[in-house]
């Protein structure tokens, strides 16, 4: 397993430069992509998605042809923590019942999520989300065996918004960041009026997909500063997830019990990550 990981850690680094130096580099190529999709016909999924369990209706996208729809893939957090930005969530959530009211029955929403209270037994939303959630939810853990073909794919992803028209034309693509503003965007949007378009003929960049997906790489970083001469416990450190190759240091270490008593030779702050270059090599308290 050690070693898996560090020929594909090995491989990605040496193509840092495709893979994209910065976020927003990536985001770019991400927008860039997905602009290709607005104006193609939605491609019909492979199989139905259910909402919510198991047992949950089925849902296909030619069962809300004549009506606006939107996938909308939303930050609800993962299995253990809660909503990334609470706030966030809660905004886009308030926007959606809003606008939902306003368009009345002319607009349908499915939702995607790994949030486990909509999914698992015994996890429920609490009551201000639950009120803001009538539509169906796609859990976004049941895709990872059977993912999505693009452009889908971006909602197993990111917080996104893929709007489809009434004719079954997608009309507009939000890749992440997405904002308040986005949503609204999404529901002012009319039927696709122009020629219709071929889907891309490649898929996603190497960036893309490599930023995109949600098998991360943990690097380990300072939780304190700390001085040169300590020594280094367990607590001092932390697992962080990170999507870019290039943000994967060279000589990350790879579980804090490596570094587990050894001696820090210089001052490193909190937040950096932890290499084994900043110990001395086999001192121990």
């Amino acid at each position: 397993m050690k070693y898996t990981f560090l020929l594909l850690l090995s491989s990605f680094l040496l193509r840092s430069d495709a893979i994209g130096r910065t976020r927003q580099d990536v985001e770019q190529q991400t927008r860039d992509y997905y602009a290709q999709w607005v104006g193609v016909p939605a491609p019909e999924l492979p199989y139905a998605l259910r909402d919510r369990r198991d047992d949950g209706a089925e849902l296909q996208l030619h069962d809300f042809k004549g009506k606006q729809l939107l996938l909308v893939a939303l930050d609800t957090g993962d299995f253990v923590n809660g909503p990334q930005d609470e706030k966030g969530l809660m905004q886009q959530l308030a926007i959606l019942r809003d606008l939902r009211h306003q368009y009345s029955n002319h607009v349908a929403v499915i939702a995607f999520s790994y949030a486990p209270m909509f999914f698992m037994p015994g996890y429920n939303p609490p009551a201000e989300i639950k009120d803001l959630t009538d539509f169906p939810i796609v859990n976004n853990y049941k895709l990872r065996d059977s993912p999505l073909p693009e452009p889908y794919n971006l909602l197993q992803r990111w917080p996104s918004l893929l709007a489809i028209d009434k004719q079954g034309v997608i009309v507009g693509i939000y890749s992440p960041p997405l904002v308040v503003s986005n949503i609204a965007d999404a529901f002012a949007l009319d039927n696709w009026h122009s020629n219709i378009r071929l889907p891309p003929r490649h898929a996603p960049p190497e960036a893309v997909s490599n930023w995109s997906c949600r098998n991360v790489w943990f690097v380990f970083t300072y939780v304190k500063d700390l001085n040169a001469g300590s020594t280094f416990q367990m607590r001092d450190g932390q697992g962080q997830g990170v999507y870019l190759a290039s943000e994967v240091p060279a000589d990350e270490v790879l579980g804090l019990k490596t570094v587990e008593g050894l001696k820090l030779k210089k001052d490193v702050k909190a937040g950096k990550a932890i290499r084994k270059g900043d110990f001395e090599k086999g001192a121990t308290h």
